[in-house]
């Protein structure tokens, strides 16, 4: 089993990556919905979140690819300059594409989202700088760079339902 998922990762990592990030995105929205208590399942919504991995999965995919190839290595000043890059420039830019992005797909209009992300990038940030800076150091430091995207997923899947909660509150 592990060498079949080394060779499928090796051969379709962009491939393989997209599809899980789509899948985790709406799979977090699914389980947010649940958690809500709601009785229907907003197909459309979690279509939504699932379609954002058609965005992220390739935008995080080449990132840690270009972090791996300007920064090589795990010694600590190099995982160190991954995380700091990671969180103070691939996560503003994620947030700002996520919460106008999904105010867009919902039929609302580029300053809806505009004032969402004004009203909410705070609070979700607040709630990153917890969470990701740790997790992207064990990434960066133990993963090969084919797992990076697989573990980032599975953190990202408590995430998109932390995500799928600010979203809808």
């Amino acid at each position: 089993m592990a060498r079949l998922l080394t060779l499928f990762f090796s051969r379709h990592l962009l491939l393989a990556n997209t599809s899980i990030a789509c899948l985790i995105d709406g799979l977090g929205d699914y389980l947010e919905q649940k958690l809500e208590g709601a009785e229907c399942l907003d197909g459309a919504r979690t279509a939504r979140f699932a379609s954002l991995g058609l965005l992220f999965g390739p935008w995080e995919h080449y990132w840690y690819r270009v972090l791996d190839s300007r920064l090589p290595g795990k010694a600590t000043r190099v995982v160190a300059s991954k995380v700091l890059l990671d969180q103070f420039l691939m996560s503003p830019a994620e947030y700002a594409v996520f919460y106008v992005g999904l105010t867009r797909m919902e039929g609302h209009t580029f300053t809806d989202g505009l004032d969402e992300l004004k009203d909410k990038f705070w609070p979700t940030y607040k709630v990153d700088l917890m969470v990701w800076p740790l997790a992207q150091m064990l990434n960066f430091y133990f993963l090969p760079p084919m797992f990076r995207m697989l573990f980032v997923n599975i953190v990202h899947l408590c995430w998109i339902i932390f995500l799928s909660y600010m979203k809808h509150s």
